[in-house]
């Protein structure tokens, strides 16, 4: 299905003021007729190794030398997480065998979705990083974020409105890099005029969905977009890393 698509990292104002790495990551490619984008948030860098760009790395070849022509969306689905949970072992291999370096806070958390040709789409997600999808001029949350505050309002502890200042909303219980990761993956459809936008939590926690619908509306392109939520967040402070995907569906 035709699309345009862009990303963009940004170490963000705090970071760069004092001297401080960007963790995250962003990619998108095309691989067989499908459109890949992801996005990762990561912790812990030590040295060169950053756990964001380890897993986008290590998905990214995973799918180049798995993917086969003409899959359905269910075999992208299939491919997608086998990608994931491959990268995360070999994240977590890396660790053990240097274990003098690398914690349990050494970790990344993912979104990536894939564009078929037959108006689908394929979603894969682990951690806090989100997946918006807006079609016709409406914003949903399509990811739900792994952290033990959703996790309590999931069990009906708390209200949708306590998640976002409970004080276990930033703590995850899933993510690539821990043992046992909960990968959530699933199968939808897109339609000319919906726009995928995923963004990591640098984004996501500094701007609410009517700022996010505010940039896209005044930016109208997938690049300006990315371009426009980094200089949003980093007029407000900029206090994390940023990275974002925007897929535009053309038709």
């Amino acid at each position: 299905m035709p699309y345009t698509t862009s990303f963009a990292t940004d170490a963000g104002t705090y970071a760069k003021k004092n001297s401080k790495p960007n963790e995250d990551a962003a990619h998108a490619f095309s691989k067989d007729g499908v459109g890949y984008q992801l996005i990762s948030d990561g912790n812990g860098s030590v040295n060169d190794m950053k756990p964001a760009g380890f897993i986008v790395n290590e998905i990214s070849r995973y799918i180049d030398r798995f993917s086969i022509p003409n899959m359905s969306a269910e075999q992208v689905k299939e491919l997608i997480s086998q990608a994931c949970y491959c990268a995360n072992r070999v994240l977590m291999a890396y660790k053990r065998a240097n274990e003098e370096l690398y914690t349990s806070n050494n970790f990344a958390t993912l979104t990536m979705s894939a564009i078929t040709q037959n108006n689908e789409f394929v979603f894969a997600h682990c951690g806090d990083c989100r997946l918006y999808i807006i079609r016709d001029d409406r914003i949903t949350q399509f990811s739900k974020d792994h952290t033990l505050a959703q996790k309590l309002c999931d069990e009906g502890k708390l209200t949708k409105e306590e998640v976002f200042s409970h004080p276990d909303n930033g703590v995850l219980y899933s993510a690539l890099g821990f043992p046992e990761p909960r990968i959530d993956a699933m199968v939808g459809r897109v339609k000319k005029g919906d726009i995928l936008l995923a963004v990591t939590d640098g984004i996501h926690k500094a701007l609410d969905v009517n700022q996010i619908m505010s940039v896209v509306n005044e930016a109208g392109n997938c690049e300006d977009t990315c371009d426009g939520l980094i200089q949003y967040v980093n007029s407000l402070g900029g206090m994390d890393n940023m990275a974002v995907t925007v897929t535009y569906i053309t038709e």
